[in-house]
Protein backbone atom coordinates (compact mmCIF):
# COMPACT_ATOMS: atom_id res chain seq x y z
CA UNK A 1 0.00 0.00 0.00
CA UNK A 2 1.22 3.61 -0.90
CA UNK A 3 0.50 7.15 1.06
CA UNK A 4 1.93 9.50 -1.53
CA UNK A 5 1.67 13.43 -1.25
CA UNK A 6 1.89 16.16 -3.88
CA UNK A 7 4.71 18.44 -2.14
CA UNK A 8 7.01 20.41 -4.18
CA UNK A 9 11.25 20.63 -4.36
CA UNK A 10 10.07 24.31 -2.94
CA UNK A 11 11.01 22.54 0.34
CA UNK A 12 14.99 23.13 -0.13
CA UNK A 13 13.88 27.14 -0.50
CA UNK A 14 12.84 26.27 3.48
CA UNK A 15 15.49 27.34 6.05
CA UNK A 16 13.68 27.08 8.92
CA UNK A 17 13.79 30.85 10.34
CA UNK A 18 10.09 31.93 9.42
CA UNK A 19 9.11 28.90 11.60
CA UNK A 20 11.31 30.37 14.97
CA UNK A 21 9.35 32.67 17.63
CA UNK A 22 10.49 36.37 18.02
CA UNK A 23 13.28 35.95 20.93
CA UNK A 24 14.05 39.46 23.19
CA UNK A 25 17.65 39.19 22.75
CA UNK A 26 18.53 41.06 26.40
CA UNK A 27 15.98 38.43 28.26
CA UNK A 28 16.02 35.62 25.64
CA UNK A 29 12.43 35.10 25.94
CA UNK A 30 9.50 34.52 23.36
CA UNK A 31 8.12 37.92 22.95
CA UNK A 32 6.10 36.83 19.49
CA UNK A 33 4.87 34.51 17.14
CA UNK A 34 7.07 33.00 13.89
CA UNK A 35 7.06 35.29 10.68
CA UNK A 36 5.05 32.02 9.19
CA UNK A 37 1.95 33.19 11.42
CA UNK A 38 0.83 36.00 10.16
CA UNK A 39 -1.28 35.33 6.99
CA UNK A 40 -1.58 39.33 6.79
CA UNK A 41 1.55 39.75 5.29
CA UNK A 42 0.88 40.26 1.36
CA UNK A 43 4.60 40.72 0.35
CA UNK A 44 6.10 38.38 -2.29
CA UNK A 45 8.80 37.24 -0.37
CA UNK A 46 6.88 36.34 2.48
CA UNK A 47 3.99 34.53 0.38
CA UNK A 48 7.23 32.67 -1.41
CA UNK A 49 8.68 31.81 1.76
CA UNK A 50 5.74 30.36 3.41
CA UNK A 51 5.01 27.95 0.21
CA UNK A 52 8.44 26.73 1.07
CA UNK A 53 7.81 26.10 4.80
CA UNK A 54 4.50 24.81 3.48
CA UNK A 55 6.23 22.19 1.52
CA UNK A 56 8.53 21.29 3.97
CA UNK A 57 6.23 20.62 6.42
CA UNK A 58 4.11 18.35 4.14
CA UNK A 59 7.79 16.40 3.37
CA UNK A 60 8.68 16.10 7.19
CA UNK A 61 4.72 14.90 7.87
CA UNK A 62 5.33 12.31 5.27
CA UNK A 63 8.45 11.47 6.61
CA UNK A 64 7.31 10.91 10.50
CA UNK A 65 4.01 9.16 9.40
CA UNK A 66 6.49 6.62 7.77
CA UNK A 67 8.52 6.46 10.89
CA UNK A 68 5.21 5.60 12.75
CA UNK A 69 4.03 3.09 10.22
CA UNK A 70 7.31 1.07 10.23
CA UNK A 71 7.25 0.79 13.79
CA UNK A 72 3.95 -1.00 13.96
CA UNK A 73 2.14 -3.76 12.03
CA UNK A 74 1.31 -1.77 9.23
CA UNK A 75 5.03 -1.38 8.18
CA UNK A 76 4.05 -2.50 4.80
CA UNK A 77 2.66 1.14 3.79
CA UNK A 78 5.06 2.61 2.20
CA UNK A 79 4.62 7.12 1.91
CA UNK A 80 6.36 9.44 -0.59
CA UNK A 81 6.47 12.88 -1.50
CA UNK A 82 6.65 13.92 -4.79
CA UNK A 83 7.19 17.02 -6.87
CA UNK A 84 5.11 17.20 -10.05
CA UNK A 85 7.95 20.32 -11.41
CA UNK A 86 6.72 23.59 -13.09
CA UNK A 87 3.47 22.36 -14.47
CA UNK A 88 1.11 24.31 -16.90
CA UNK A 89 -1.52 25.56 -14.40
CA UNK A 90 -2.77 28.92 -13.49
CA UNK A 91 -0.19 29.54 -10.41
CA UNK A 92 2.22 31.14 -12.29
CA UNK A 93 2.27 34.99 -12.49
CA UNK A 94 1.18 37.47 -15.00
CA UNK A 95 3.30 39.39 -16.90
CA UNK A 96 6.72 38.01 -18.41
CA UNK A 97 7.98 35.84 -16.16
CA UNK A 98 4.70 33.87 -16.38
CA UNK A 99 4.77 33.65 -19.91
CA UNK A 100 8.12 32.11 -19.74
CA UNK A 101 7.00 29.39 -17.46
CA UNK A 102 3.91 28.62 -18.58
CA UNK A 103 6.14 28.12 -22.21
CA UNK A 104 8.75 26.01 -20.61
CA UNK A 105 6.11 24.15 -17.89
CA UNK A 106 5.58 20.59 -17.99
CA UNK A 107 1.37 19.76 -19.31
CA UNK A 108 0.01 18.58 -16.42
CA UNK A 109 0.26 15.25 -17.66
CA UNK A 110 3.57 14.98 -17.59
CA UNK A 111 3.70 16.68 -13.99
CA UNK A 112 1.92 13.70 -12.47
CA UNK A 113 4.70 11.42 -13.81
CA UNK A 114 6.60 11.63 -10.68
CA UNK A 115 3.36 10.92 -8.28
CA UNK A 116 2.96 7.43 -10.31
CA UNK A 117 6.86 6.68 -9.88
CA UNK A 118 5.83 7.20 -6.29
CA UNK A 119 3.00 4.94 -6.89
CA UNK A 120 4.00 2.10 -8.85
CA UNK A 121 7.29 2.14 -8.14
CA UNK A 122 8.49 -1.13 -6.26
CA UNK A 123 11.42 -0.37 -5.36
CA UNK A 124 10.22 2.45 -2.78
CA UNK A 125 11.43 2.12 0.92
CA UNK A 126 9.53 4.69 2.50
CA UNK A 127 9.44 8.25 3.10
CA UNK A 128 11.22 9.20 -0.13
CA UNK A 129 11.05 12.25 -1.90
CA UNK A 130 10.40 11.78 -5.72
CA UNK A 131 10.56 14.42 -7.77
CA UNK A 132 12.39 16.16 -10.84
CA UNK A 133 15.89 16.63 -11.28
CA UNK A 134 16.28 19.18 -8.56
CA UNK A 135 16.61 16.17 -6.19
CA UNK A 136 19.50 15.04 -7.73
CA UNK A 137 20.94 18.03 -6.33
CA UNK A 138 20.77 16.57 -2.33
CA UNK A 139 22.26 13.32 -3.15
CA UNK A 140 25.61 15.75 -3.24
CA UNK A 141 26.93 16.09 0.22
CA UNK A 142 27.55 19.16 -0.34
CA UNK A 143 23.91 20.38 -1.22
CA UNK A 144 23.20 21.32 2.85
CA UNK A 145 25.92 23.31 3.02
CA UNK A 146 25.36 24.96 -0.09
CA UNK A 147 22.27 25.65 1.28
CA UNK A 148 23.33 27.14 4.19
CA UNK A 149 25.96 29.31 2.80
CA UNK A 150 22.90 30.66 0.61
CA UNK A 151 21.09 31.39 3.12
CA UNK A 152 24.03 33.51 4.99
CA UNK A 153 24.70 35.44 1.67
CA UNK A 154 20.91 36.13 1.46
CA UNK A 155 20.94 34.40 -2.14
CA UNK A 156 19.23 30.97 -1.43
CA UNK A 157 15.66 31.82 -2.85
CA UNK A 158 17.45 33.21 -6.09
CA UNK A 159 19.51 29.95 -6.35
CA UNK A 160 16.18 28.21 -5.31
CA UNK A 161 14.40 29.90 -8.39
CA UNK A 162 16.98 29.00 -10.81
CA UNK A 163 16.99 25.67 -9.90
CA UNK A 164 13.55 25.67 -10.20
CA UNK A 165 13.59 26.84 -13.51
CA UNK A 166 16.17 24.24 -14.34
CA UNK A 167 13.90 21.31 -13.67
Amino acid sequence: SRIVNMASSYHFQSDGTMLLPKIDENTNEIVGPPDAAFASHTNYLHKSKSYGNNKLAQLLHMKELQSRLASTDNNYIKTATTCPGWASTNMPPKGLLGKFIRANAFTPKAGTLSAMYGILNNDCKGGEFIGNSIDTFAHFKFFGNALIILSKLGLRDIAVDLLAMYI
